[in-house]
């Protein structure tokens, strides 16, 4: 049985079907889907360790080839095989964060700090690799730059990493450049 994950993670979801945009919700009912197809898109979520329900997705199809998101987890314990893309947090960096932050253990118990990301990457970096999108960063605990550089040392240099600003657009295909 899987409780509807809080308001902080699903605020959008009626405003999105109210436009008509398909929604995936893994937990609907208390219950578990372990597959939803949208088109040629392919869609499997994971359990992800946050303070509350939470899923990252492996998302796969023919022209795009595999993406895997994650965000708002404190680790994952999953490996993917031929993975093309990822998006993935980079909450904070231990190093800089603010130890008197009045929300310093959701941060630290909720969410990915920038080692635990470059071992995400480290473990699931595979020739497919293309691209690595950073996320979430926290505007008080992390440094833009240095998670790209510290990220792309880890990735290495055929490997696209950005991170994520609005408006920000990125052509996602399985195929070398």
């Amino acid at each position: 049985m899987y409780p509807t994950p809080t308001f902080d993670h699903s605020k959008s979801v009626d405003d999105f079907k109210r436009y008509g945009i398909s929604v995936f919700e893994p937990y609907k009912d208390g219950k578990f889907e372990r597959k939803k197809s949208f088109g040629r898109f392919e869609i499997y979520p994971f359990e992800l360790v946050h303070d509350v329900p939470c899923f990252g997705f492996y998302i796969t199809h023919t022209d795009m080839g595999s993406f895997i998101y994650l965000s708002d987890t404190e680790y994952c314990k999953y490996r993917f095989p031929r993975v093309n893309h990822i998006l993935v947090e980079a909450n904070y960096d231990k190093r800089i964060i603010d130890s008197s932050h009045p929300a310093k253990e959701h941060i630290l118990r909720g969410h990915l700090e920038l080692q635990t990301t470059k071992d995400f990457i480290s473990a699931n970096k595979t020739p497919d690799l293309r691209n690595i999108i950073l996320c979430h960063l926290s505007s008080e605990n992390a440094d833009p730059e240095t998670m790209q550089k510290e990220v792309q040392s880890v990735a290495g240099k055929w490997v696209n990493v950005e991170v994520a600003c609005a408006g920000m657009e990125l052509e996602l295909s399985k195929y070398p450049w």
